[in-house]
């Protein structure tokens, strides 16, 4: 996506403990262990800070939830990620009682994945298994028009005059924030 990223308060920050620093955090990331596994560290410290705020993260979940996926890219719900093996297993079905999936692409990627792809069956299967109603929306017209907000005349953005994509109840505070985004020069 285009638009500018915010609130990823940790986004491509390397950081780990130190017990001789007032606050607990290395000041110098160069000497922290990455995502590295050895026999010595089972986990990193940045690896069990995801995996423990993507469960907490879970746990607080409830009403309606929406999980938006990227359709560019094969498997869109692979088994083996921070989703599939630490938030999904933590909602709360008697918390949470409907999951919409919205199958995003990328503008200037190919759709690989669809809401009838075998990886969004099967998590679909688990959503139900957990007695949360799932339901799946490809292309949601909310979402692309964020994403064709800055440049409309983009030919992957004649979505927006179609009826291919779907309008989602999002849409009026998307555009609300389109507005917001616009006025306050946050796009890239």
């Amino acid at each position: 996506m285009r638009v500018k990223r915010t609130c990823y308060l940790f986004d491509n920050i390397e950081w780990c403990g130190n017990s001789t620093e007032t606050d607990g955090i290395e000041k110098y990331p160069s000497i922290c262990p990455g995502y590295e596994v050895g026999p010595d560290c089972q986990k990193s410290a940045q690896s069990v800070f995801w995996e423990t705020a993507s469960k907490f993260y879970a746990r607080s979940a409830h009403g309606d939830v929406h999980v938006m996926l990227n359709a560019s890219i094969s498997p869109a719900f692979p088994k083996e990620s921070y989703f599939g093996n630490n938030e999904l297993p933590n909602i709360n079905g008697s918390k949470v009682k409907k999951a919409t999936i919205l199958m995003v692409h990328s503008l200037d990627d190919p759709v690989l994945e669809t809401c009838s792809s075998e990886s969004i069956k099967n998590l679909m299967a688990r959503f139900t298994a957990k007695e949360i109603s799932p339901s799946c929306i490809d292309n949601p017209r909310d979402v692309q028009m964020l994403m064709c907000s800055e440049n409309l005349s983009d030919p992957n953005c004649s979505i927006l005059r179609s009826s291919g994509a779907k309008r989602t109840m999002m849409t009026p505070y998307l555009i609300f924030l389109i507005f917001c985004f616009k006025s306050l020069n946050i796009f890239v």
